[in-house]
């Protein structure tokens, strides 16, 4: 029987409508899959919501087609890029990840390890993968490939009915980790300075007063993003580049001044962690002066993740504080790590209380201790890094 979901708003001002079809024997689930249908209007997305489902049930239905999704024939010849494909489809219903994963695993899947044969694979086959995506890329990067590996290993044959070497992926992880293919990114310590805000901050401000008088007549509409407001929101609040974008007035706690934070990332709960995070007063203050948009009236934020990015870079650029270096570079996501410490470093500064639990609200960490590799304090005694910084209530105001 299939069920279709209500209609969910995204950020582009599309509607997602998803489908789902269970079916039962005695009294149980024996089978369960979904699809997500993202459309312009509800109707549209309803509709084709519906035509999926009902073809997919009429498939179901011929003899024979639910008992060989349930039991299949064990083929001995199934590649690793076929046997990804089955793992996508069988084990996602049940425990939906996020699009990092769904994009590496089409990477494992169209290489050339994709092509061997699953139940031959072996360690150095796996090494051989890792080596090559650590010299493209990073240690890091060849550890999600090999973790994305042996997640799919784990449940081949038990699942999905493929026999597999499974002690060959834990050989190669040991040979990895001896060698450095693979290997955890190091903490990261760099935290924007005041002068590197400033001058972003202001040159967005200047470029948004001047859109302003020329009356949003720019060909180009990214610089109608209120990066100035954006980025002051970002440092004082510690959200995301996504989570700023997916924030809705509807879903904001007025009294007790917190917003949920929907789909929030996590290491393992990859679907429905929705956490409540307080807003601080600066950071606040900046999210109730975001004028509404026609069309997007419940966002808070109503762009793309991916603009705020684009332009947050720009403004880096012509501000003259780009560099090579990535380490050095200053990204997006340092300014999470600066407000975590910022709220730390304020712990007992005139009366304020900053301990785990209060600055674990506002970052949303339901693990404390992963709270250590956002906090780099400077100093010994309490202060306010940002007290007299005029940034904090210049951006409030609307052209």
């Amino acid at each position: 029987m299939a069920s279709i979901s209500k209609p969910r708003t995204n950020a582009d001002g599309s509607v997602s409508v998803t489908a789902e079809i269970r079916i039962k024997n005695g009294g149980q689930i024996v089978h369960k899959e979904s699809k997500t249908i993202k459309k312009p209007s509800e109707r549209e997305a309803r509709r084709l919501a519906e035509r999926w489902a009902g073809s997919r049930e009429d498939q179901l239905s011929v003899p024979g087609a639910l008992a060989s999704l349930l039991h299949p024939v064990v083929r001995n010849d199934i590649t690793v890029a076929e046997l990804i494909d089955q793992y996508i489809e069988v084990a996602y219903p049940f425990k939906p990840w996020g699009k990092s994963k769904s994009d590496t695993l089409r990477l494992i899947r169209n290489s050339d390890f994709g092509t061997n044969i699953a139940r031959l694979v072996n360690a150095s086959d796996i090494i051989g993968h890792c080596r090559a995506w650590s010299m493209r890329s990073s240690p890091q990067t060849s550890l999600q490939h090999y973790i994305f590996i042996r997640g799919v290993f784990s449940v081949a044959e038990d699942l999905l009915g493929c026999p597999v070497q499974y002690s060959e992926v834990d050989k190669a992880h040991r040979t990895m980790v001896k060698l450095g293919i693979i290997g955890k990114s190091a903490g990261r310590e760099r935290r924007p300075t005041v002068e590197e805000m400033t001058d972003m901050v202001s040159l967005a401000h200047d470029r948004r007063k001047a859109q302003a008088m020329k009356g949003h007549r720019s060909k180009d509409r990214s610089d109608l993003i209120p990066m100035d407001k954006i980025m002051v929101f970002a440092i004082f609040s510690g959200r995301r580049q996504a989570e700023i974008t997916r924030m809705r007035r509807s879903e904001t706690d007025f009294e007790r001044r917190r917003v949920l934070i929907r789909e929030m990332k996590h290491p393992t709960k990859k679907a429905s962690n929705d956490v409540w995070v307080i807003i601080p007063e600066r950071a606040w203050n900046v999210m109730l002066s975001m004028p509404v948009i026609p069309g997007k009236e419940d966002y808070w934020f109503p762009y793309f993740s991916r603009s705020l990015g684009d332009r947050f870079r720009v403004y880096l650029k012509e501000s003259g504080h780009y560099t090579p270096d990535d380490d050095e570079n200053f990204r997006f996501h340092d300014m999470r790590h600066e407000c975590a410490s910022w709220l730390f470093e304020q712990n007992g500064y005139k009366g304020q209380v900053w301990d785990v639990p209060r600055v674990a609200a506002v970052t949303g960490h339901q693990d404390w201790g992963s709270l250590q590799r956002y906090t780099q304090i400077s100093g010994v005694d309490p202060y306010d890094k940002w007290e007299d910084w005029e940034w904090t209530t210049k951006v409030l105001e609307n052209f």
